[in-house]
């Protein structure tokens, strides 16, 4: 996955930084290159200019792949600490068995193989809101590993626009919108979250078992994220219907 620091560093400076290089991690390479320009004699004996060109390559290592370095922050952080909402980031903070939470780039994405959330810095996004439910959505897909809610939709082969895919997408929507009114997001954000939720119920042509059953993994999904992992018995009148089962 891309490197979302963007300064690099050859083994020799981020050892002079104080720093190392984390073991098991491989380096990239960087080509630098120019002309030169030279003064040769010609058949003549005269002096002429000449370009030549110059080629050297140098193993270097991302700051993300080193620790210890004595280098600057990059960004201001008071304006997003502004932004953060304390109860939304405690929730996230003491969410059990939680995944590695990424920020930074375009992409909000949850990749199971590696059980990591990737999400853009709360800067990049409309409002705070938009940041909190975009990350409950992703944190919604990852209650899905097989280490924790165990959720077809999540541990199998899923193919994009499939029923499997619909379903798994209305599951962590429906999530999002749960813990979002448990920390005080705003409605206007939830009514975003509804047309979103709509979407993949027309893609699933209208099946309300499916709302059913996707509600009942939702409401399991928000409490795993919330901390309470314990079997939720009040949900057992919402079962799943054999006709749905992944």
């Amino acid at each position: 996955m891309p490197y979302l620091d963007h300064r690099w560093l050859t083994l020799r400076q981020a050892n002079e930084l104080g720093g190392r290089v984390r073991p098991g991690e491989h380096s990239s390479i960087a080509v630098f290159w120019k002309r030169l320009e030279v003064e040769k004699e010609d058949e003549n004996e005269k002096l002429e200019k000449r370009s030549i060109p110059l080629l050297r390559y140098y193993p270097v290592f991302n700051a993300e792949q080193c620790v210890g370095l004595n280098l600057p922050v990059l960004d201001d952080w008071h304006e997003e600490l502004k932004a953060r909402n304390e109860k939304a980031e405690n929730v996230i903070q003491q969410m059990p068995n939680a995944p590695k939470i990424v920020e930074g780039g375009s992409l909000a994405a949850y990749f199971p193989p590696q059980d990591l959330v990737r999400v853009p810095k709360i800067q990049d996004f409309e409002s705070p809101e938009a940041y909190y439910s975009t990350l409950f959505h992703e944190l919604g897909h990852s209650t899905g590993h097989e280490t924790r809610l165990n959720r077809p939709g999540v541990t199998g082969q899923v193919v994009f626009g499939s029923c499997d895919y619909s379903r798994e997408e209305l599951v962590a929507e429906l999530t999002s919108a749960f813990v979002c009114a448990e920390v005080g997001i705003d409605n206007s954000n939830l009514q975003n979250a509804a047309s979103y939720i709509h979407g993949w119920l027309h893609a699933l042509e209208g099946d309300s078992r499916a709302v059913i059953a996707a509600s009942g993994q939702a409401q399991r999904a928000a409490n795993y994220i919330q901390g309470n992992t314990e079997e939720d018995h009040s949900s057992d009148s919402i079962r799943e219907p054999d006709a749905v089962k992944p």
